[in-house]
């Protein structure tokens, strides 16, 4: 096992390697080759993962500090709009709705995640990488928003499809909450009220 996973490392190294040349002689860019390479030979060794247990615990506080990197280099990138030439109301809002976006996750790793459970850990790595992938996307398409008019529509589409993508995976990682937050077919919305209490509420996903 660990040899082929070492050989598929090392050929997605290779192409990532390759990628540079090729994108500066030829124009041809090989990144997303290599990272749908590395998908298809993990996909392939499943049967595999699948029967050994990880430390979850450990797993999950790897995961968040992938995302926290993440959220800090979108921050990062945002603090380049602010200054006097650039709109106002765009600078606070996008900062305003990453910081939104990590709040939420943050939430649910401290009070929802269940760190104890036993698990493969695939499908939680799989989100993670859906994660990232969601929030690069969504810096890419602020830049585009401020880069010229021509680009605010793909900019826009771009922008909810990732919006929707990131708390499409914060919803999938409802299988890896504690027993009492598992929404078992209906989605569970927390509401935090003045006093500090926490309530829960249960909306029939189906019938």
């Amino acid at each position: 096992m660990l040899r082929t996973d070492f050989r598929n490392f090392f050929l997605e190294a290779v192409l990532v390697l390759l990628s540079i040349p090729f994108y500066y002689h030829f124009g041809l860019i090989l990144s997303p080759i290599a990272l749908l390479f590395g998908y298809i030979a993990r996909f392939f060794m499943l049967n595999i993962f699948s029967k050994k247990m990880v430390d979850f615990a450990h797993l999950s506080e790897r995961a968040l500090l992938l995302v926290i990197l993440t959220f800090g280099e979108s921050i990062i990138s945002i603090s380049s709009y602010f200054h006097h030439e650039k709109n106002f109301f765009f600078n606070i809002s996008s900062f305003a709705i990453v910081v939104g976006m990590f709040l939420h996750y943050a939430f649910f790793y401290d009070n929802v995640l269940n760190h104890k459970r036993s698990s493969t850990g695939q499908f939680y790595i799989l989100l993670h990488v859906l994660f990232i992938l969601c929030l690069n996307t969504i810096t890419v398409a602020f830049e585009l928003f401020i880069k010229a008019e021509k680009y605010f529509l793909p900019s826009t589409v771009l922008f909810a499809l990732a919006l929707l993508g990131f708390y499409a995976c914060l919803l999938g990682m409802n299988h890896y909450a504690k027993p009492v937050y598992q929404s078992h077919g209906t989605l569970i919305k927390v509401c935090i009220g003045t006093d500090g209490t926490i309530y829960s509420i249960r909306v029939p996903l189906y019938g």
